[in-house]
């Protein structure tokens, strides 16, 4: 069972592959026998067929659509982007697979990186939808300052955490109340926060939240933090 990205699906009968999605076509050498399936990552899926194909163009019919619909109650995490970036790949890749919702990038004061790749995030993101047989895309914020990413923690809609080690017995985030609409999760850099920032969140509505006992990396945090959402809220 295969699955290819089409950015646009409208409602003609004949959908072409988009030139990147040919050559992986290609690579696996798919013919009418296959079970191929196409997705927008906004929620349409299609069950295709190939109706034409030739190095260049691929042609599939439409065989079923299914329009889903998003999940009601998302998953925000706000992370750090790490210094290697195969580790914040790692990330992103494992976050389309659970089913993140929205993914907001941000610096602050001991962030070693200050800069992301668009089109690299858009092009690992799409490549862990095409394998997990995913339907939605995260969408990516812009990366941001931390001092505009805290004014999210004045929003009723959102329950807005800070996960950090600087302090002792901090209540897990498992032991939180998770059933509201939106869940935000702040993840900081490898140096973690500074302790003007944690006292800046908190008075802008950030709860202070643990996710565990063991030191965790960032790109780790992430992924539990949006695992234990998912989970509890199941």
């Amino acid at each position: 069972m295969h699955q290819f990205f089409v950015p646009y699906i409208d409602d003609n009968n004949l959908i072409s592959l988009p030139d990147s999605e040919v050559k992986h076509f290609n690579v696996l050498r798919l013919t009418e026998k296959d079970d191929l399936f196409i997705t927008d990552g906004k929620g349409t899926r299609c069950k295709v067929k190939v109706k034409e194909n030739s190095k260049r163009q691929v042609i599939l019919e439409v065989l079923d659509k299914e329009i889903l619909i998003k999940p009601s109650k998302e998953i925000t995490i706000a992370i750090a982007p790490t210094k290697g970036n195969e580790r914040f790949e790692w990330f992103l890749e494992k976050a389309v697979e659970i089913g993140v919702t929205r993914i907001i990038p941000f610096y602050s004061e001991f962030s070693e990186r200050k800069k992301i790749n668009p089109g690299r995030i858009q092009k690992i993101m799409v490549a862990a939808l095409k394998q997990s047989m995913g339907s939605f895309l995260p969408e990516v914020e812009r990366i941001t300052p931390f001092s505009k990413l805290i004014d999210l923690g004045g929003d009723s809609t959102t329950d807005s955490f800070m996960a950090h080690c600087r302090k002792k017995n901090l209540p897990l985030l498992k032991k939180k109340d998770l059933n509201k609409k939106s869940v935000c999760v702040m993840i900081g850099p490898e140096g973690g926060f500074s302790d003007k920032e944690i006292m800046i969140a908190t008075k802008n509505d950030w709860q202070e939240i643990s996710l565990g006992q063991s030191r965790l990396r960032t790109e780790t945090a992430g992924i539990a933090a949006a695992l234990t959402i998912k989970i509890v809220r199941e």
